[in-house]
């Protein structure tokens, strides 16, 4: 339905409202939005986000700073939807919502926690559901847990937990990306989450339901995002009370300290019986968890084991290949995903978790042997490949400085061994050749780069740097000779001019005859022709016009002329 007053008017009044009373305002907002209009689920998301940040202001779990930050996020959100309201906000959208009887709705819970601790992984969850109750279940709900109900679902859903800053929080995600939601039961998605500074910051949260569109013959994502307050500390003291609360209850792990230095990492050895899990009944107190206070890093332990399994059915139930990752993701040692990816490597359905251990195991050490692994395994096909392919770039950057600084014939020979895609030996030349007392040996050398890099990767900017760079070298045959015939086509003008050129500009016979091989192996029959006009008309040539005419012949045989 139109509006009935402008626009302009509208706004005006909304923005008094935001000044009087934000809460006033949100409800305006959701009033005059038709339902399940894209704004109208985004004031229902800040109305959620208000009502949180006053019952935490009301539990004293956040202080006044906070809460004011809290309502200025909010604020400025609402800012920024008032300004891009436009009328046709206000009209119902049958044509892409169809009646309300075929939308499917269900609900949304995620568990951020408010505090965590500095350099420790924390795990985040967001769950999906399509039975208003489902999402409830094997979760104890806290201050950390935020519920959206009556929210448009799809068939198949995504989630994710980002950075907005980029630089605050290590987010590494322990479940599928993109999963189905089925009728019954819960979709869960699971996130270990590391900070790195301390300070309030935020965590976005969002999920995206996907919606398949036969006109575009694929899923686009309808995006919901909520902006979470996230404050880490150097050090999070757990309470007595907590203390208690996990030495008494929870499922039925028996947990025994390994003989390594507590860390605060989950370094507790898992042992578990799965018949406990097939008994009805209800889980009992761990019995074998000593009487006394357990350690901060042992209380930290339980909680993540908690945490991570959801519950126990969920623990057993898992693959072992998805269980042990999860220890090794919490664990987040270099040894624990080289142990991991060992173990899965041709393990069906655990391809995804390897992927990731090689990928997190070369970003600890950020040794280039580490970041080729994943390559050789995973190809341009891998999720982090773009990763992966940015971080052997940094890498060879930081040897092309090194070498200019030092240029040496074997570092030139390593750093192509290193880099056998590479192109910038000719910004390395550049710069060695400018400097003062460069030696013939090192020009050698450079050359003798090129020729390397062309024979372990060719390529048709390779030849076209080496063309340019040396094109009175009598080693072109040498450089065109493992080049496949698809690259050369790509510059068969330059072969040939470059060819060309050392024959015409040849004193003798002989360095005729050097050209002859390269002339014979990539030259295009105008090219040949070309020498062979060329010699005949040189008095002091024409001995070497017989071996122009035999290899105008092997390569007219060899072509199938």
């Amino acid at each position: 339905m139109p509006i009935s007053r402008p626009l302009p008017e509208i706004k005006n009044e909304l923005k008094e409202l935001l000044i009087a009373d934000i809460s006033a305002l949100l409800q305006a907002l959701r009033d005059l939005l038709p339902e399940h209009q894209d704004k109208h689920n985004t004031v229902i998301v800040m109305q959620g986000q208000l009502k949180d940040a006053n019952k935490a202001y009301f539990r004293n779990t956040i202080d006044a700073d906070d809460f004011q930050q809290r309502l200025d996020t909010i604020r400025a959100n609402c800012m920024g939807l008032i300004s891009a309201l436009d009328e046709t906000d206000f009209e119902v959208q049958n044509e892409k919502h169809g009646d309300h009887g075929s939308c499917k709705y269900g609900s949304v819970l995620y568990r951020v926690p408010r505090e965590m601790p500095l350099l420790k992984p924390v795990i985040c969850i967001i769950r999906v559901a399509a039975e208003e109750d489902a999402v409830f279940q094997d979760i104890v709900l806290d201050q950390n847990v935020t519920v959206r109900e009556r929210v448009e679902v799809s068939d198949m859903m995504t989630a994710e937990l980002m950075d907005p800053a980029g630089e605050v929080f290590t987010i590494r995600s322990l479940s599928a990306a993109e999963q189905l939601v089925r009728d019954s039961g819960y979709t869960q998605w699971i996130f270990s989450v590391t900070p790195g500074v301390t300070g309030q910051h935020q965590l976005l949260v969002k999920i995206s339901m996907m919606e398949y569109l036969p006109e575009l013959g694929r899923y686009v994502p309808k995006e919901v995002s909520v902006l979470e307050i996230v404050t880490v500390s150097s050090e999070l003291p757990l309470s007595e009370e907590t203390d208690d609360e996990m030495r008494q209850s929870g499922p039925r792990l028996r947990l025994g300290q390994d003989n390594k230095p507590d860390t605060g990492h989950f370094e507790a050895a898992l042992e578990m019986d799965d018949s406990e899990y097939a008994s009805p009944a209800p889980p009992s107190p761990v019995a074998d968890i000593p009487a006394r206070k357990p350690s901060r890093g042992r209380a930290a332990a339980i909680l993540m084991a908690i945490l991570l399994t959801g519950s126990t059915a969920t623990w057993a139930l898992a693959p072992k290949y998805t269980r042990d990752w999860w220890l090794a993701s919490m664990r987040d040692e270099t040894d624990e995903y080289i142990a991991y990816a060992e173990k899965y490597q041709n393990t069906p359905g655990a391809s995804m978790n390897v992927e990731k251990a090689l990928f997190y195991k070369a970003e600890k050490t950020n040794d280039l042997s580490d970041w080729r692994e994943y390559q050789a395994v995973f190809a341009e096909n891998g999720q982090f490949a773009n990763q992966v392919s940015d971080k052997i770039r940094q890498i060879e950057s930081k040897r092309l400085a090194i070498l200019a600084q030092s240029p040496a014939a074997n570092g030139l020979v390593s750093f192509v061994k290193d880099f056998p895609e590479s192109e910038r030996l000719p910004e390395l030349r550049e710069t060695i050749v400018n400097q003062k007392n460069t030696s013939d040996s090192l020009i050698q050398g450079l050359e003798d780069a090129y020729l390397l890099s062309l024979r372990l990767k060719p390529s048709s900017a390779k030849i076209s740097a080496y063309l340019r760079d040396y094109p009175a070298g009598d080693k072109l045959a040498v450089a065109l000779e493992n080049v496949p015939k698809d690259t050369l086509r790509e510059v068969q003008t330059y072969i040939d001019q470059a060819i060309v050129k050392q024959i015409t500009e040849a004193r003798t016979p002989a360095d005729v005859r050097k050209s002859i091989p390269a002339l014979e192996a990539a030259g295009s029959p105008e090219a040949i022709q070309q020498a062979e006009t060329v010699v005949s008309e040189k008095r002091n040539l024409k001995p070497a016009l017989s071996d122009i005419r035999a290899a105008k012949e092997r390569a007219r045989t060899r072509n199938g002329e």
